[in-house]
């Protein structure tokens, strides 16, 4: 992690902490969050007291340094300290200049080892606020806008009457999701982008996602889930008046998530939650959007059973939160009871 260089000498930081901590300098910010240094990596209570506040700590950071040119943290930020990057072609023939184009944010974060790794997608969802340092260019980008060093882009041009935003035309930057919770159909979509990460350890797989279900369950249409599968409340109110139990029909129907590429079991979560597969690819929709919300489940009873074979029936709205916690993230079965022909 890190080390004194001997004595009572400074402390030895990997190059892509300082080059941030000289970035935090140059913006005049008083503190840096670094998780591995904030988050104390032997104290399992205090990582889960930290895990469970991500969502906050992400969303209120004044800027979040997104290092997408390196490979791990002795990687250094091009343009910070005297640090090279690739430079971008020009050619000159008499009074004409060709110069290379660089490629698309989006293209450029997304080649990156930071995109791959799980725990930062909540990372980059969460912010409001991104500096991304890529290894041809630095870029910004918020909730509304985004900007790049490459271009000079007529801002005032690109953005609403009121510049709350960039106009609806406007090609999007490095990120395409930014706003979790918003629409409750969206959360496969979350969970596909996610689902493609790697992780170094398979029992994370629902808690570097937990706080992006966090910003669905706080929204006013409300997603919970069980072991990663997504209950959605926004059904129809006449759908809810006449359900016998609208959230454990809910469930039912978060079941019909599915892989459009094959995928291997993960054997820490149980097979019907997307969390208990990795490899492959997870379609960003269920089966069919009509299906969620145009059927009804009459006469089916659906329990989770626990860790400790206790069997739990799916409750109504104002218990689900306090059932979901109770059950935890590695219940294996579910017991349902139907009807059946033969």
């Amino acid at each position: 992690m890190y080390h004194k260089a001997g004595g009572n000498g400074p402390w030895i930081f990997p190059k892509t902490i300082r080059d941030s901590m000289e970035i935090a300098r140059e913006l005049s910010f008083r503190y840096l969050w670094v998780d591995r240094y904030c988050i104390d990596q032997d104290d399992k209570d205090d990582q889960h007291t930290q895990i469970a506040q991500m969502e906050l700590i992400y969303s209120s950071v004044a800027l979040t340094i997104i290092a997408a040119a390196g490979k791990d943290p002795a990687s250094n930020l091009p343009s910070i300290n005297g640090t090279t990057r690739t430079k971008q072609q020009v050619l000159r023939v008499d009074s004409h200049i060709f110069a290379q184009t660089l490629p698309h944010p989006n293209w450029s974060l997304t080649h990156t080892t930071w995109a791959t790794r799980g725990w930062t997608y909540q990372e980059g969802i969460l912010s409001h606020r991104r500096l991304i340092f890529t290894t041809e260019q630095v870029l910004w980008e918020c909730d509304s806008m985004n900007c790049l060093e490459a271009l000079d882009l007529p801002l005032d041009a690109m953005h609403t009457r009121d510049r709350s935003r960039f106009r609806a035309h406007v090609p999007p930057g490095s990120f395409t999701n930014k706003s979790p919770g918003s629409v409750s159909y969206d959360v496969m979509r979350y969970v596909s982008e996610y689902y493609e990460r790697d992780l170094s350890y398979p029992s994370d797989a629902i808690n570097a996602m937990r706080d992006i279900f966090k910003t669905f369950v706080a929204s006013p249409s409300k997603v919970y889930h069980i072991c990663g599968v997504p209950v959605l409340c926004s059904v129809p109110k006449t759908e809810l008046n006449s359900a016998p139990n609208a959230l454990e029909q809910s469930f039912l129907r978060g079941l019909f998530w599915h892989h459009s590429e094959p995928g291997r079991r993960r054997i820490e979560f149980p097979s019907w939650s997307w969390a208990g597969w990795e490899d492959g690819k997870i379609h960003p929709e269920f089966y069919r959007p009509e299906w969620l919300f145009n059927e009804q489940f009459y006469g089916i009873g659906v329990s989770i059973e626990d860790t400790n074979g206790r069997l739990h029936r799916i409750p109504e709205r104002p218990c689900f939160p306090a059932f979901a916690n109770s059950v935890g993230d590695h219940a294996k079965f579910i017991h349902i009871d139907a009807w059946t022909l033969d």
